[in-house]
């Protein structure tokens, strides 16, 4: 009866054995494959920049424009001394779109800056 046992657990080993073996060929595969590009499309910079606000193709509406500089100032009436990246991360947008909201509100006055080129930080106004 063991040596009937232990061909049953050897068997189930090896069928194991077999099974982690082709799960980790076909994981190298993938990151082989992935490291040569053949991974799927990335979505287009457009589409991610104005992520909720704007379809792709499409130009800001004053509308829109008025939207995002609305959330912008919230943004950074919330967690003032943020940089554009920062503030980008937080509403979800690309850094770049978010010139012509940030030049409208520093024209306004109702924010601040201090620093300069990327090390700008955005403050409310006092």
């Amino acid at each position: 009866m063991s040596g009937e046992l232990e061909d049953v657990v050897r068997h189930f080993v090896a069928k194991i054995r077999d099974i982690a073996k082709r799960e980790a060929e076909a994981e190298a595969l993938k990151a082989v494959a992935e490291s040569f590009g053949s991974t799927p499309a990335r979505r287009p910079r457009t589409e991610k920049a104005v992520k909720g606000f704007l379809k792709k193709g499409q130009k800001r509406t004053s509308e829109t424009l008025t939207t995002m500089t609305e959330k912008l100032f919230r943004v950074i009436d919330q967690a003032p001394g943020r940089r554009a990246e920062q503030i980008a991360k937080a509403m979800g947008a690309e850094t770049r779109a978010l010139g012509v909201p940030i030049r409208r509100l520093l024209d306004e006055k109702r924010i601040r800056k201090t620093g300069s080129r990327r090390g700008t930080q955005y403050f409310p106004a006092k």
